[in-house]
């Protein structure tokens, strides 16, 4: 599956330092374009710690930064929280909850945006989509669904994918992806009245 797991914890020289990362910021980045270079449409998401010991507004902007460039499909992002007896709870620096609320409020949203653009370069591809539940008609905010009920599935890189139509649980079909919905896609499958 075209979907990769990069955990960067950090774009910030300083914090993966302090966090004895193994890898750079520029190494981390190099490796995402490596394999947008081999697999262009695949999904690349990641992990992200606001608010680590010592964090300044200039490591967390060098973050986001990052986080940009890199075009993540998704961003899981978590603020740090002190555990006892570990290197960082003893650090200086430590930050207040309210910093650590409004960046990872800043980082979510940075995040959604990356995930609304991945989404649409994908409109108007086709992708195999595997159909993993039915869903309820008429929730709030729904597409109609006048042609069956409403299905919900991913494509192979990650994508989230609704449509309408017949049975569809635990079957592989091929999907035009459509407009940003929800948190992924409008499907149509080719054959189908949508």
């Amino acid at each position: 599956m075209p979907h990769f797991h990069l955990a960067l914890q950090s774009g910030s020289e300083t914090t993966l330092k302090a966090m004895r990362r193994r890898y750079t910021a520029l190494e981390f980045l190099r490796a995402a374009e490596r394999i947008r270079a081999v697999v262009p449409h695949a999904a690349i998401t990641t992990d992200v710690i606001v608010g680590f010991p010592g964090e300044t507004s200039d490591d967390f902007a060098a973050t986001s930064a990052l986080c940009r460039e890199a075009r993540f499909a998704r961003v899981h992002c978590f603020p740090y929280s002190v555990r006892s007896k570990t290197a960082a709870a003893r650090m200086t620096g430590q930050l207040s909850n309210e910093t650590k609320k409004e960046r990872m409020r800043e980082l979510l949203a940075l995040g959604e945006e990356l995930s609304i653009a991945f989404r649409r370069f994908h409109a108007g591809s086709m992708r195999p989509v595997l159909w993993e539940s039915r869903r309820a008609h008429a929730a709030s905010g729904q597409r109609p669904t006048a042609n069956g009920p409403q299905w919900f599935g991913h494509t192979d890189n990650y994508i989230a994918v609704y449509t309408s139509g017949s049975e569809l649980l635990n079957r592989v079909t091929p999907v035009q992806l459509g407009e940003v919905y929800h948190d992924g896609v409008w499907g149509r499958i080719p054959g189908e009245a949508v």
